[in-house]
């Protein structure tokens, strides 16, 4: 559990960038991620999780994501050895399965791949914790695929996996639509 990484070879994460503008909060999403991701006597309640978000800025998603896996309190310490106390405290709980998962804890998140090889990583990846799976400007057919992929898998994880779908006429039973609420 300690030598455990986050799996490139599943997802990708988008080089941080200067913000363009305040991104607008998204906390109905923050619930839905956290819906059954709870683990009780070691299981998780829901175990996958698949919605639609329509009309999100990518900034917003962005930010989110940022704040779901804690890069946004690690760049808010003061210097690097903080940091890397925060680190090695993060992976210390994650090595404790004992531990009752907390809402403050840090999930993995990233854009799912669109590559050739994806959906046979998908095939044996075991998130090492909770995971948000962003799938962004995808082909219905491959997302289909991904998503009949991660459903046959979903027994298997020990730790919630949520994929959210951005801007997708994608429907079916199990698939939440999320919108923005914005004014």
């Amino acid at each position: 559990m300690l030598l455990t990484r986050f799996n490139l070879a599943v997802l990708r994460v988008a080089p941080l960038q200067p913000p363009s503008g305040a991104p607008y909060p998204l906390p109905h999403l923050s619930q839905w991620c956290h819906q059954g991701s709870a683990a009780v006597r070691g299981r998780v309640k829901q175990r996958l999780a698949v919605a639609v978000l329509d009309g999100a800025s990518s900034a917003s998603v962005e930010a989110f994501m940022r704040q779901l896996d804690g890069d946004t309190a690690l760049r808010a310490l003061p210097n690097r050895l903080s940091q890397q106390a925060l680190r090695l405290r993060v992976k210390a709980h994650d090595a404790m399965w004992w531990r009752p998962r907390q809402p403050t804890d840090p999930w993995d998140c990233g854009y799912l791949a669109n590559t050739p090889t994806v959906r046979q990583a998908l095939a044996h990846f075991r998130p090492r914790r909770a995971t948000l799976m962003v799938a962004d400007a995808m082909p219905t057919e491959v997302l289909q695929a991904h998503l009949a992929t991660l459903r046959a898998q979903a027994p298997h994880y020990r730790h919630a996996v949520r994929l959210l779908v951005l801007d997708a006429a994608l429907t079916g039973d199990g698939i939440d639509r999320l919108g923005t609420n914005k004014p």
